[in-house]
């Protein structure tokens, strides 16, 4: 529901609704109202608070934006939504390569040394 809607529905002022809400400036509340101007979080609480959450930030974005905001926003029919993408888990570090055979140490003691000439 709009600002707008809101007032009208209380049937209330700029004024009265600028002294009830804290804002304290008809004339910002006129801006609000019309849409020229989008209040600050500061004040989007004070109107929040003071409509009981009737009007919120989102319905001053739909007023600029020229979105209906009785109107439930669903997505446009044709439209799908592509799967969403798997992510791969890196893969683990390799191992470290086994110890490599001496040769030399496993060698059988049968061999025997030439002797010199």
């Amino acid at each position: 529901m709009t600002l707008k809607q809101w007032l009208a529905a209380q049937k209330m002022s700029d004024a009265e609704f600028a002294r009830i809400s804290g804002i304290g400036q008809r004339a910002l509340i006129q801006k609000y109202r019309n849409g020229t101007l989008i209040p600050r979080a500061d004040k989007l609480r004070l109107i929040r608070d003071a409509t009981r959450g009737a009007v919120t930030a989102d319905d001053f974005v739909d007023q600029r934006n020229g979105v209906s905001s009785n109107l439930p926003l669903l997505p446009p029919a044709n439209v799908t939504t592509a799967p969403k993408a798997r992510t791969k888990r890196p893969a683990p570090p390799p191992e470290p390569p086994a110890e490599l055979p001496n040769p030399e140490a496993d060698a059988p003691a049968t061999r025997r040394r030439r002797k010199a000439a």
